[in-house]
């Protein structure tokens, strides 16, 4: 016996699996590349002009890596609309859809809140120029010690 296409539905009373259809790898590949995008894009900011052609072309990416974020929204659009498409005929479909995306979101939201909770405050001090300014470390005293 054969495996089914992606295209063709594999077993339909599965819950984890509302459309029954199989698993598409080739997504999960294009999940990572959006991934290091964003990544790339964050973490290797930097200035533009370092006089170096490297750093410069690197720069350059970078500058166009924030299409990573576009890749997951088309990606998550085209998820959800084949989920709702191939669970449109079951009752309550979008009863059970939008509980299973609330779910979900749920989680990610209480993670976030605690990490913003358990986080350092930042804080502020006026800086030599009379400027103030904003960081994660308590301001110190012109010798060295902690100003608090």
């Amino acid at each position: 016996m054969s495996p089914a296409s992606p295209a063709q539905p594999v077993s339909s009373g599965d819950p984890e699996n509302p459309g029954g259809f199989q698993h598409i790898p080739a997504l999960d590949g294009i999940r990572g590349l959006a991934i290091l995008l964003v990544l790339f894009f964050h973490l290797f900011a930097s200035n533009p002009e370092t006089g170096s052609k490297l750093l410069d072309l690197l720069n350059q990416f970078r500058e166009s890596c924030y299409l990573g974020v576009n890749l997951f929204f088309v990606l998550s659009g085209f998820l959800i609309t084949g989920i709702l498409l191939d669970t449109r005929t079951r009752p309550h479909f979008f009863k059970t859809f939008y509980a299973r995306e609330l779910f979900a979101s749920s989680r990610s939201t209480t993670a976030s809140c605690l990490c913003s909770f358990f986080s350092p405050a930042p804080s502020t001090s006026s800086g030599q120029d009379g400027r103030s300014t904003t960081s994660l470390t308590p301001p110190t005293s012109p010798s060295g010690t902690s100003a608090r």
